[in-house]
């Protein structure tokens, strides 16, 4: 278990019998932090950066629940912005579809630009794949 990052796909990638354009995939392959990363149409990888800040105000005493009232008052959270990571390497990201499914692929990025895919084969993946007659064709190169 542990933290992780999550990674959104704009990419457009269609294995499996579907197109996994949008979904949200987890990945312990970059910084752990509950990050928040999307890979855009052109192939880039971005990190959308985000600031805790403080606020300064009493507590409501409207809510029921005592820890969600202290954190919504005490704390906002501010988009600061989105920094391209000119990534370079592996990022194998993963995910859980179909309640029974399950899926991981990885993305070699060259020079901070994706330049191939590839599903990580394990047995439900392979079991897909030969469903859909993807064997030879789940390498994008």
């Amino acid at each position: 278990m542990g933290t992780y990052d999550v990674v959104k796909l704009e990419y457009p990638i269609k294995v499996l019998g579907r197109d996994w354009t949008d979904h949200l995939f987890q990945t312990k392959s970059l910084k752990n932090t509950l990050g928040d990363y999307r890979v855009t149409k052109d192939g880039k990888l971005i990190e959308t950066k985000y600031k805790l800040i403080t606020r300064h105000k009493k507590k409501s005493k409207t809510r029921k629940n005592k820890f969600y009232s202290k954190f919504h008052n005490k704390y906002q959270v501010k988009k600061l912005g989105e920094v391209d990571m000119l990534y370079h390497g592996d990022l194998e990201i993963h995910d859980f579809f179909d309640d029974e499914g399950y899926i991981s692929l990885t993305l070699r990025f060259t020079e901070g630009r994706l330049v191939r895919w590839w599903v990580n084969k394990n047995i439900t993946t392979y079991k897909k794949l030969k469903k859909y007659k993807e064997k030879e064709d789940y390498i994008n190169g």
